[in-house]
């Protein structure tokens, strides 16, 4: 009598091992070439960098998922291996473009650091209207916005503010910032105040030519710099 072999049953044409191999040979020929070969060299950052581009020449409303995939030479599955929606481009797209403000010298007194800062993020929100319109909203809260938020919050620790008013005071001089930069509150507005504000009747509304002249002395950048001083200047002392 032969010995009696034990062990594990070989798996019949047609088991789970024949399923998984047809399963997968079928995604793979589902999978457009283009993927296939794409995929060696999509990364996040051309991801970003082509949202940022397709935001900035033609406005938020342009960039999805579809014109992203366009643009690179993919698809939109392709996309997908790296981020999970549009929601998170968007974020990945306004945090980065954070990188482009600098970080101040850390032997300026804290009011030149705030100041230097606050109008350095104005100047980029003001260039790139869809990155203002990101953050104003939806949350953004990567890896730059924490470095940013990191350094400004400790420069006004280190000068001896207290943790609650530190914290106080740098959330309202970005959100300043964020309001004076958005459509609508910016150089074009200004301009069409100046030009409206010399035909209103201003017997009727005596304080117009005060804020016309304003207009006329001043423009929308010069107005913000100039505000955000003397919110800089209303923490000293505190």
């Amino acid at each position: 009598m032969g010995v009696q072999r034990t062990g594990r049953a070989r798996r019949q044409p047609g088991g789970d091992v024949d399923r998984f191999r047809t399963r997968r040979l079928r995604e793979f020929r589902l999978t457009e070439p283009s993927e296939r070969g794409y995929r060696n060299f999509l990364s996040l950052d051309a991801i970003v960098a082509e949202a940022r581009a397709v935001a900035d020449a033609d406005g938020l409303d342009a960039v999805s998922m579809r014109a992203l995939a366009d643009r690179l030479g993919c698809t939109p599955r392709a996309l997908y291996r790296h981020v999970s929606d549009k929601e998170e481009v968007l974020e990945l797209l306004a945090d980065r473009a954070l990188a482009d403000v600098s970080v101040p010298s850390p032997r300026l007194a804290w009011q030149a650091a705030l100041l230097e800062f606050f109008t350095g993020m104005y100047e980029l929100l003001v260039a790139s209207p869809a990155v203002a319109k990101i953050i104003a909203q939806q949350a953004v809260a990567g890896s730059q916005f924490r470095s940013h938020a990191d350094h400004l919050v400790g420069v006004l620790l280190d000068a001896g503010f207290p943790p609650d008013v530190a914290v106080e005071a740098i959330v309202a001089l970005a959100q300043f910032t964020l309001g004076a930069s958005l459509p609508g509150t910016g150089q074009r507005l200004h301009d069409i105040y100046r030009a409206r504000l010399p035909s209103i009747d201003q017997e009727a509304v005596p304080a117009l030519p005060l804020i016309a002249q304003h207009f006329g002395n001043d423009d929308a950048g010069g107005r913000f710099r100039t505000a955000l001083r003397r919110l800089i200047h209303a923490y000293e002392g505190l």
